[in-house]
């Protein structure tokens, strides 16, 4: 993860560089070779956290969320709800903190170290004891005693008014006389940068000031006052037709799941698809609001900035059961989202993005296939019948339209565009501070490893023979110690069968993901069978209900040959379709050729003794007047 901090270390090309500025346009960084403080301009997606290049990463993903044990988690979330006060309004009220920690029988140290590791790491597997966490090194200030020194210079330093050169004074020095090592400055702008805005704003220049800039108004969201401080996510079926990839027939309309910035209206991020709203698109959405967009762009063509990345403070969303599952909400407590639902006939709370909706339909009227016409132009019209763009070609159309067309025209609700603004957001204006860049996934382990975090799984104890899930087997080596494995209850006694977290992505069986309690990493788990053949899960549950309907147990080699033998059919079918079109092609251009087409007849009217003047515009409809005779 990439912070772009001053002073932060990063690689560029295998070198070890700090970074001295990031450019205002969010696309390139001012960074200084470590070892020759040589300077050098490069562009933000070409660095990296980790050395990549002389250090490759191995072939398994990183670990994630799910790897904690249920014990692990259960311990850290009581951890978390009693440090919980502290991350925010408590935050840097010592008073309270001695009450707490004597209240729940711990040192006053013990929680400033579960603040640290919480902050340090983002989500409540920081506080998960280091020997479950299986990293390297652990609390990186080496002393608890710097925590307690950190919290209190902040609360009775900056949070009084002072600067945070100021604030860092007073630690060096109080540090250098207890011989304690003395943090960087770098490290105390994170946690004043962790301290809620309203809260920063109240304790250092009142409630008043603090109440202006931040209370709801008429036409305001609540909490919505810097960038990704409020995200808004929805789900919609889009008001065009789109056309198959192969014979270019068309098909039907798509569904969108896309995420909006309350803040800026800048659309952070979207996802396409055919299929109906579902744990996956909803993850795959989210997961591509974090991520850069450089090498999305990039890949497909498109020339435009979207300098939106980051992890969001909280998103908000209606009622719908895609987004109450179990997927979502551990995504969201791992990442430290605060997930929130709409209020119940309080559709005000949700129309950022029903707006965003509505110009979206707006825009797609003008398209070939277009479904936004009036019943009049819809008798004559047929947009099934017009549509030309594949779902490949319509991303394309709408990333244009994201990036050149909606995020720089001006937003009636801003009164600027929403580029304009999210760069308000960030760098500051006039007397308000931005946020700074957010920090950004750097490395494809990393977006593989929030991916998988984001995408549905299934729940399994693993067998003898492996592991089952939607009437397929998976199996692996590494299963090998956990074959029946039982898990210890509460009282100290094995009691049932030890389950596991599979990760999948509906689009392919072939494949699901686990997280491996030992390793802590994710490993990528493949058919049993090796002659098995990859499908989505909607064609996977077609073939079980057709194996159903024969009365055929649907087994593993059951369905890989149904299959195979639907493939060929599809392939049979295709080749007798374009032979048919060829042969018909054929025969249209031999009777064009020989001459066989009906030719027009040589007229045999005479020509009019009248005569027209050459120099009068005729148009349509209009009245000729031959002597004595008008014709209408």
């Amino acid at each position: 993860m990439l912070r772009l901090l001053k002073g932060e270390i990063v690689y560029y090309q295998g070198v070890k560089y700090t970074v001295t500025k990031v450019l205002r346009d969010m696309k390139y960084l001012q960074i200084r070779d470590a070892k020759t403080g040589l300077p050098q301009r490069v562009a933000i997606c070409d660095v990296t956290s980790n050395d990549l290049v002389n250090n490759i990463p191995d072939a398994k993903y990183e670990r994630g969320f799910d790897a904690f044990t249920s014990e692990e988690l259960e311990k850290a979330e009581i951890r978390f709800k009693i440090i919980q006060p502290f991350l925010g309004e408590l935050r840097g009220n010592k008073v309270e903190l001695v009450k707490v920690a004597k209240e729940h029988g711990y040192n006053v140290s013990t929680l400033y170290k579960w603040i640290f590791r919480y902050e340090t790491c983002g989500h409540v597997g920081g506080l998960v004891d280091s020997e479950g966490r299986g990293g390297k090194g652990g609390k990186r200030l080496g002393d608890d005693k710097i925590e307690e020194i950190i919290s209190e210079s902040i609360e009775e330093v900056y949070l009084n008014s002072k600067s945070v050169n100021k604030t860092f004074d007073r630690i060096r020095m109080l540090c250098e006389d207890l011989d304690l090592q003395v943090p960087h400055i770098s490290t105390i702008r994170r946690r004043i940068k962790g301290i809620p805005e309203y809260e920063r704003k109240r304790r250092r220049e009142g409630v008043n000031t603090a109440d202006n800039q931040y209370e709801a108004r008429p036409g305001q969201f609540p909490g919505a006052t810097t960038p990704l401080s409020v995200v808004q996510i929805d789900h919609t079926i889009l008001d065009i037709f789109l056309v198959d990839d192969d014979d270019r027939e068309p098909l039907k309309r798509p569904w969108i799941t896309v995420l909006i910035d309350v803040y800026s209206r800048m659309i952070l991020g979207f996802y396409l698809s055919f299929d109906a709203p579902g744990a996956f698109g909803t993850g795959r959405a989210i997961a591509h609001s974090i991520l850069p967009k450089e090498k999305f762009l990039k890949d497909l063509g498109v020339d435009g900035d979207w300098p939106c990345w980051g992890k969001m403070v909280s998103i908000h969303c209606d009622n719908a059961k895609e987004f109450r599952g179990n997927m979502l909400k551990d995504a969201c407590l791992s990442y430290n989202i605060d997930l929130k639902f709409r209020p119940v006939r309080k559709p005000r709370y949700g129309s950022h993005i029903e707006r965003l909706m509505g110009t979206f339909a707006t825009a797609l009227s003008d398209l070939d296939g277009g479904t936004k016409v009036s019943k009049e132009k819809r008798s004559h019209k047929h947009p099934e019948k017009n549509a030309n763009l594949t779902i490949a070609e319509f991303e394309i159309w709408l990333t244009r339209y994201i990036t050149n067309i909606y995020h720089l025209q001006i937003h009636r609700g801003i009164e600027m565009s929403p580029y304009d603004k999210w760069m308000q957001g960030i760098w500051g204006y006039n007397d308000q501070l931005g946020i700074g860049t957010p920090e950004r996934i750097s490395g494809m382990q990393e977006e593989i490893k929030l991916k998988l975090d984001l995408q549905p799984h299934e729940v399994r104890t693993i067998q003898p023979d492996g592991v089952s899930i939607n009437g397929l087997t998976y199996y692996h080596d590494l299963f090998r110690p956990w074959i029946g494995i039982k898990e210890i209850g509460a009282d100290g006694k094995k009691s049932k069968s030890k389950t596991f977290k599979f990760k999948y992505d509906p689009r392919d069986t072939s494949r699901i993901y686990w997280l491996d309690p030992t390793g802590r990493i994710y490993h990528e788990i493949k058919y049993s069978n090796p002659k098995g053949v990859s499908m989505d899960r909607w064609e996977l549950n077609k073939i079980k209900a057709d194996l159903k309907e024969k009365n055929i147990q649907a087994t593993d080699e059951a369905i890989f040959k149904a299959k195979r033998e639907n493939d060929e059919l599809e392939k049979n079918a295709k080749k007798v379709t374009l032979d048919t079109k060829k042969k018909n092609a054929r025969k249209k251009r031999k009777s064009t050729e020989s001459g066989t087409q009906p030719q027009a007849s040589t007229p045999t009217t005479k020509i009019s003794r009248f005569k027209i003047d050459q120099k009068t515009e005729i148009k349509p409809f209009d009245e000729l007047d031959y002597g004595k005779r008008v014709f209408k």
